[in-house]
């Protein structure tokens, strides 16, 4: 059965549009930054300890009226001893870093000298973020004099309305309980993401649907 020029520009239209969305989508994933503060000067002084026997730092932020998926993170560490080793970030949704991590990596073979030291690493496939909520990022490490280093200025991290915005950090006295409340101690840190949009095979399923509607109405008609 030969189909009427009407209904062959009601099926390829759609299908057009399907295409175009999907090769378009990539471009709109492009990375932004989320968080950032490394345009301040680093403290080379000082800096958050977190060594092995420590349950490690927590940073608190929130997420605006976009979700993302977290790309990469840069911090600067240091130690009061030369040495190497590891550090894990974790995931957290809400204030503290308690239950199941949402997502968790570990960077191995990382060095630790007595100069402050900016590095960035890649995150993996897990690290995404609804909007309007509170997560935490729980940093630990395997060396046992490891400090992250801050900044000189005290500049509130912030990634504006659409992205992040940084609340502070908690402290663990003894390890294990966290306490008091949220400082505003900001480290050295640059944190990326891309907003979360439909994948191609989303769009395509509803290109599919369109065309099964315009098939549907046209069988109606």
């Amino acid at each position: 059965m030969k189909l009427s020029r009407s209904i062959k520009k009601s099926i390829v239209v759609p299908m057009l549009l399907v295409a175009g969305l999907a090769a378009f989508a990539p471009s709109l994933r492009a990375s932004t930054t989320l968080l950032d503060n490394t345009s301040a000067s680093i403290d080379g002084a000082g800096g958050l300890v977190f060594n092995s026997t420590s349950s490690g730092i927590p940073l608190l932020f929130s997420t605006g009226s976009t979700a993302y998926s977290l790309n990469s993170i840069e911090l600067a560490i240091a130690s009061d001893v030369t040495e190497t080793g590891s550090f894990t970030l974790s995931l957290y949704s809400g204030g503290t870093p308690s239950g199941t991590a949402i997502a968790s990596q570990t960077f191995s073979g990382i060095s630790f000298t007595g100069t402050a030291t900016a590095l960035t690493e890649n995150l993996s496939d897990g690290f995404s973020v609804a909007a309007n909520s509170n997560y935490t990022l729980l940093f630990q490490t395997s060396v046992s004099q490891g400090r992250m280093s801050t900044t000189t200025t005290g500049d509130i991290l912030s990634g504006g309305t659409s992205g992040l915005t940084y609340l502070g950090r908690k402290y663990s006295p003894n390890g294990v309980n966290w306490i008091g409340p949220w400082t505003t101690v900001t480290p050295y840190m640059q944190l990326t993401g891309t907003a979360a949009i439909p994948e191609p095979s989303a769009l395509a399923l509803l290109g599919l649907g369109t065309l099964g509607l315009v098939a549907r109405r046209r069988r109606v008609g």
